[in-house]
């Protein structure tokens, strides 16, 4: 989230060290507000993903990682690229958003662990 309002905050100044064209710098620094909004999503389905895969379940890492890139983001830009450049740009914190609302739902439904639990011994019992 710092690195987001850094990004957005700071957007003008960053462009200006690549950038001396006023109408370029303009787009630039719109372009780069919008995609930080993204930012604060963007760490959330990658650590869901690794959570999924330290447990040895690839399928729902799978549809994370990939999935979401195929079934959401990809279509988003297409969908929204009719809308100009700024579609694009809005397209990529939306798509992180239902990202991270697909990757929560796939760890409320598959997120426990597949062990058994561990029963206490009973007294007398031999080891």
């Amino acid at each position: 989230m710092i690195t987001a309002a850094l990004i957005a905050l700071l957007a003008r100044p960053l462009t200006g060290l690549f950038v001396s064209d006023p109408e370029t710098t303009a787009v630039t620094v719109d372009a780069l507000r919008i995609i930080a909004i993204g930012f604060v999503f963007a760490g959330i389905p990658p650590l869901i993903s690794a959570y999924f895969q330290s447990l040895g379940r690839a399928t729902p890492s799978y549809l994370i990682s990939i999935g979401t890139l195929l079934i959401v983001k990809a279509p988003l830009v297409l969908a929204l690229g009719t809308y100009g450049p700024t579609g694009i740009w809005i397209s990529l914190p939306i798509g992180e958003a239902i990202a991270v609302v697909a990757a929560a739902g796939l760890l409320w439904k598959f997120g426990r662990p597949r062990t058994q639990p561990v029963r206490a011994p009973r007294p007398g019992a031999s080891r």
